[in-house]
């Protein structure tokens, strides 16, 4: 049985980890950029849902987020 290809996006993984306290804050700039967004404005395709709103995107981000922190017991 062949084994399936996994595809992400681009951006996944495009930075090595660094400092904590500087992941951790780029982290907050990067949810502080998703929420200050216009949900009507341009978002992009999504890598696997193709074309989502703004809202939707915001959503998808949050419990993606929300995924991983609970993983971690954050």
């Amino acid at each position: 049985m062949a084994q399936e290809t996994v595809r992400r996006p681009p951006e996944m993984f495009a930075t090595s980890p660094g400092r904590w306290p500087d992941d951790v804050a780029a982290l907050h700039a990067l949810v502080d950029r998703t929420a200050r967004k216009d949900p009507a404005a341009e978002w992009g395709i999504h890598p696997v849902f193709a074309r989502v709103s703004g809202r939707e995107w915001r959503l998808l981000s949050w419990r993606h987020l929300d995924h991983h922190l609970r993983q971690f017991g954050v």
